[in-house]
């Protein structure tokens, strides 16, 4: 794995053995805030975060997952992930994030996405990132709708009986081509 990442605040890289302690502090403090989210996926229990970590390096060597922590100088401060990777065509990922609370409202989480968006489309050269979102999840909308994903669908009445399986969620999709012209225009 030789996936690391620099913003102006972040230094993004994905997880290896060394990092079950920070992870296992990140996951402790942000557990109800990320399952608020119905992100239940994201969160694992504490004692399991050395197989989490296990999981997300056999799927990047498998090519078909990557996480990224963001830290911010030391701090881990959100983890981004890219899953489902596919060869397509279109080549494509879901992309999911989280951020610690303290480090809410600073546009970190922003930061943090943008770098893997720009990373998932120039070094892995995909064509399409997915993401799915709580539909009362303002800021998670706001984050990404800034980074260009346009909203595709929205279910926001689940049925009872399946509510087990399935939550409220916003689908949003951003392609390539859109990324590249929202990138130009920018410069």
């Amino acid at each position: 794995m030789t996936d690391a990442l620099s913003t102006a605040r972040l230094h993004l890289r994905e997880p290896d053995e060394h990092d079950v302690e920070t992870v296992r502090v990140y996951f402790d403090r942000n557990t109800a805030r990320i399952e608020m989210w119905g992100a239940g996926s994201v969160s694992i229990a504490p004692a399991r975060n050395g197989e989490w970590i296990g999981w997300r390096r056999s799927q990047s060597s498998l090519g078909c997952g990557r996480s990224y922590l963001a830290f911010s100088g030391t701090e881990l401060a959100g983890i981004v992930d890219l899953d489902g990777i596919s060869a397509g065509p279109p080549a494509s990922a879901m992309i999911g994030y989280s951020i610690d609370a303290s480090f809410e409202g600073r546009g970190i989480a922003s930061e943090a996405v943008g770098s893997v968006v720009r990373h998932a489309f120039e070094a892995l050269n995909l064509d399409l990132l997915v993401a799915y979102y709580h539909p009362a999840n303002a800021r998670s909308g706001a984050l990404l709708r800034r980074a260009g994903f346009q909203v595709q669908a929205v279910l926001s009445d689940v049925p009872p009986d399946v509510r087990a399986l399935m939550r409220p969620q916003v689908m949003a999709m951003l392609h390539v081509e859109a990324w590249r012209e929202r990138s130009q225009a920018a410069l």
